[in-house]
Formats: structure tokens, C-alpha cells, sequence
């Protein structure tokens, strides 16, 4: 064969030649689309319980259907919300499953599900799709290691202050999706008694965070062929700052907030749970 190759080199030169221009002919023509598929095999239940708090949601709702539903086989990793009124499942399985199958069985194990609020809906199990724009491509989810103490709130720290940052370097990201734990902000406390005792009200304190506590935009800044975006930076990031804003000032003197109120970084309130493998969690969606 490597004889015969030699002798009609010509011959053997002009078919690599054909080979190699179908190859650029097929490159070229090979659909090309900014979010390709590549779905990962996964069925999400929704279940909704009116006027339920999330943990109510959590406990008589989200907690149950997880039960039963641990008894899926070819079960990769369970993924949970619970919120105002409603509870969202996901379940993702190995490459391998028939998903509709897995419908099947995943539909029959909700059946069994006991002792469930009369006054929640069934649940809508569904196949979940990815062409959605708006869906993320990947999951990066922090969760306690075995035996370890679970923090969601801190989980969403790290999340927001180190992972985030991170992959936004990350060519070809575009937005991200933060779910679980609480996330920062500052709590401004209002003694009443110090606020009557210089005839303030509580809608005084309230016009001062809105009108004080923002950005403010300066338009365009034209230089030769340079324009510039310039805006002010006042937003307030610390607790001593915040207690610096000048609440009233005339003839008696100037009113601090820190004089009627006490500030502190504290919390979000707590409006839904996110549970990975049945425990407190917080996750990034990376959407391209």
C-alpha cells in the first residue's frame, strides 16, 4: 500500500487534497448558535401551598417530597427551594437514564407522598429544558462537607465576594444567578423616644436613607474624542457612615442619625430556603 502510495504520488496528493477541502467545506457549514444545547438530564416538581411561609413550605412540603423521592434510582444530586407559597424540586441523573422513564417513576413516588396540606396544589413534574436563554449553563453550588455545620448565609458570602468576582474574568460569561442564604444589608434601628424628644417622625428617617443613600449621575464628560460616563458615589457602605447623615439642621443645632437610631450590617428577612442534598446552601447559576 505505502509502495503504491509512492509510485502515484499524484494521484495519492489529489485525494488528500479532496479530503482535506470536503473538511473545510463541512467546517464551514457546521450550524454555529451562541447558546448550543447539551440539556442536562433533569425533572424539576413545583408544588404551590398558598399563603404558607417559606418554612412552612419547607417543613410540610419541600422535606416530604424529598423523602420519597430519594428512592429514584440513577438519582446524581437533588436540588431544592422553598419560598413564599411554593416549592421547587430538581433532580438531575446520570447521562445514562431514559428521563421519560424516570418521569414515570418520579410521578408514581409523589403519589405516595402522605400527610401533605389539603390545601396544596399536585405537584407539576416536568422534563426540564434548557433552550432557554435565560438558563444557566453550569451550577456551582457551596455546601457543608459530611459532619460539618451548615452556614447558607456565609455560603452566600463567599459566593458573592470571591466566586463571583472570579468568574466574571471568565471569557464568554454573562450574568449569574445567586440563590440561597441571606443576602447583606444595613439595619438602621429608630429609638421612638429619641425621635419624639426632637419632634421628628419615622417618615423623616425613611426620606433621608432614600434621598442620601444613592449614586448620582453626573451624564457625559466630553474631553477632544474622549466621553466619560461621571457619576457621584455617596452610597453609604458602612454602619459609621450611615450614623453621619444629617437628619435636621437649624438654629438648635444639627441632628445626626446616630442620635435616634442605631445601625448595623445585618440580614435580608428570610423569604425562601435552598436545600443541595437536603441541606442549607447557596448556589451560582452561570448564564452565557
Amino acid at each position: 500500500m505505502i509502495e503504491l502510495a509512492v509510485r502515484w504520488r499524484h494521484g495519492t496528493l489529489a485525494v488528500f487534497s479532496l479530503l482535506a477541502l470536503f473538511g473545510l467545506l463541512s467546517m464551514w457549514n457546521l450550524p454555529m448558535e451562541l447558546q448550543p444545547g447539551g440539556d442536562t438530564p433533569e425533572i424539576s416538581i413545583s408544588t404551590v401551598y398558598p399563603g404558607a411561609g417559606p418554612a412552612e413550605v419547607e417543613d410540610l412540603i419541600t422535606r416530604p417530597l424529598e423523602d420519597v423521592l430519594e428512592e429514584v434510582e440513577g438519582i446524581k444530586e437533588m436540588t431544592s427551594s422553598s419560598q413564599l407559597g411554593a416549592s421547587s424540586i430538581t433532580i438531575e441523573f446520570d447521562w445514562s437514564v431514559d428521563l421519560n422513564d424516570k418521569l414515570i417513576e418520579v410521578i408514581n413516588k409523589l403519589n405516595q407522598a402522605q400527610d401533605l396540606p389539603a390545601e396544596a396544589t399536585d405537584s407539576d413534574v416536568q422534563i426540564a429544558s434548557g433552550g432557554n436563554g435565560a438558563s444557566a449553563v453550569m451550577w456551582v453550588v457551596l455546601s457543608p462537607s459530611e459532619g460539618a455545620e451548615s452556614d447558607a448565609d456565609h455560603y452566600r458570602d463567599l459566593v458573592e465576594e470571591v466566586l463571583v468576582p472570579e468568574l466574571r474574568r471568565v471569557e464568554g460569561t454573562s450574568r449569574f444567578i445567586i440563590v440561597g442564604g441571606r443576602k447583606r444589608e444595613m439595619e438602621v434601628v429608630v429609638d421612638p423616644q429619641a425621635l419624639a424628644a426632637r419632634q421628628l417622625g419615622i417618615s423623616q428617617v425613611t426620606d433621608l436613607l432614600r434621598r442620601t443613600n444613592r449614586d448620582v449621575r453626573g451624564g457625559p464628560l466630553v474631553t477632544g474624542r474622549r466621553e466619560y460616563r461621571v457619576s457621584t458615589k455617596s452610597r453609604a457602605t458602612t454602619a459609621e457612615k450611615f450614623e453621619e447623615f444629617v437628619l435636621r439642621r437649624d438654629e438648635n443645632g444639627i441632628v445626626y442619625l446616630n442620635d435616634v437610631a442605631h445601625t448595623h450590617m445585618g440580614r435580608q428577612f428570610r423569604d425562601g430556603f435552598f436545600l443541595y442534598n437536603g441541606k442549607p446552601a447557596a448556589a451560582v447559576g452561570i448564564i452565557r
